[in-house]
């Protein structure tokens, strides 16, 4: 899968829009039911430019086509480009399909893990995480003891650059609505299902 270019870097503020997917049934006597139908969060991505040589202009064009639009996704690493690291917490990892002990983390260069199997603590002694063996760069998460049930979901805390996969939100634009969206509306990333 390909990575979005981390040349060059966004000069403003780059906004991430979590989404969740829940339904909620309102009851007569005021009280409501809820349920999540995603495992795991969503998250879109705005990024603004400003005044860029026309060579990073086409590299981010060229990006652009080459996923055709909306049609292929790509992984974005939060703060990457800019050299800066965040710190998130339970961020879903995968479930588990049952004998396999090797998961590709939702990250990169992370440190600081907090790994939990159904929400209970491994010990550090119970997982590796390796910084440079994964696709597209993202760490790899190693179980050293047995390997996870199915169904058990693996959710990680960390600091470093969060994994997003997304693809553009956008599928039909002229190069000048493109560049349009650089400098003065933002360029959309739509988030994806970590699993999909």
């Amino acid at each position: 899968m390909a990575k979005y270019p981390t040349v060059p870097i966004p000069q403003f503020s780059q906004s991430v829009e979590v989404q969740y997917r829940t339904i909620i049934s309102a009851f007569d006597g005021g009280n409501e039911q809820r349920r999540a139908k995603w495992t795991a969060p969503q998250y879109d991505v705005t990024l603004a430019y400003n005044a860029l040589p026309t060579s990073h202009a086409d590299t981010l064009w060229n990006f652009y086509r080459a996923r055709r639009g909306a049609y292929e996704a790509f992984n974005f690493y939060l703060g990457e480009a800019e050299g800066q690291t965040y710190s998130w917490s339970s961020e879903y990892v995968a479930t588990s399909p049952g004998g396999t002990t090797s998961f590709t983390m939702p990250c990169k260069n992370s440190t600081g893990w907090t790994i939990c199997i159904n929400g209970s603590a491994l010990t550090t002694a119970q997982y590796a995480v390796d910084t440079t063996a994964g696709v597209d760069d993202a760490d790899v998460l190693r179980i050293t003891t047995s390997a996870p049930s199915s169904g058990d979901v693996i959710t990680a805390s960390f600091t470093g650059y969060p994994r997003i996969r997304c693809r553009f939100a956008e599928d039909s634009l002229s190069r000048e609505q493109f560049d349009a969206r650089l400098f003065r509306i933002g360029l959309k990333l739509k988030g994806l299902s970590p699993s999909t």
